[in-house]
């Protein structure tokens, strides 16, 4: 996903590290893809942002405060406490479902 958004949007980047995005962040990049004949379909778009956006990492770093970024690098806002309720739900979720699947494979690796 760093790989796919990087070259064309290193702001949205501290080094190989993706940035809290700014709300909208989508729709911005969409354009900006129309605009500048970048050679990215919608759907790999959506699915590095989908990567990033969902990883344990850019969750952790959800913490109040915290500055959303855009394509230049420039803060746009911070995250509320709503948001990072939020992320921490969302966390919580994705490492219980890494959980179940990590007891289905053992059950079936013993079998």
């Amino acid at each position: 996903a760093v790989n796919t958004l990087k070259p064309w949007w290193p702001g949205l980047f501290d080094g190989d590290t993706p940035r809290l995005l700014a709300c909208g962040i989508r729709d911005v990049l969409l354009e900006d893809v129309a605009q500048r004949n970048i050679p990215l379909s919608h759907k790999k778009l959506r699915r590095a942002l989908k990567a990033i956006t969902r990883s344990e990492s850019y969750l952790c770093a959800m913490k109040a405060g915290a500055c959303r970024y855009d394509t230049e690098g420039y803060v746009t806002e911070h995250i509320s406490q709503e948001e990072e309720v939020y992320a921490a739900e969302r966390l919580d979720k994705i490492r219980r479902q890494n959980r179940i699947k990590a007891e289905l494979q053992a059950v079936l690796d013993e079998q």
